[in-house]
């Protein structure tokens, strides 16, 4: 099986473990559940943040679960051209 080797390749394998986990938190005020529900972390989120902070905030919520989806998305401005 090919494998890829690259400078720093240790270093990228183990950065993970010195990002310090962040509990995720509920706000109330931008919340939108359904009717007669309370807000809570089982629905559908929107976090706004460093992409390995929300990924490693997710883990324990998500860890050995495969139905889950999860999108990340840039902060980028759009392609010069026009495009998205």
């Amino acid at each position: 099986m090919p494998t890829l080797d690259f400078k720093g390749k240790s270093f990228v394998y183990t950065h993970h473990l010195s990002v310090p986990f962040r509990e995720l938190v509920v706000d109330t005020k931008k919340s939108h559940p359904a009717e007669g529900a309370k807000p809570s972390l089982e629905d559908n989120l929107i976090i706004r943040g460093d992409n390995l902070h929300a990924l490693k905030a997710l883990l324990p919520i998500y860890a050995g679960n495969s139905s889950g989806f999860i999108v990340l998305a840039s902060g980028c401005s759009p392609c010069p051209d026009g495009g998205v």
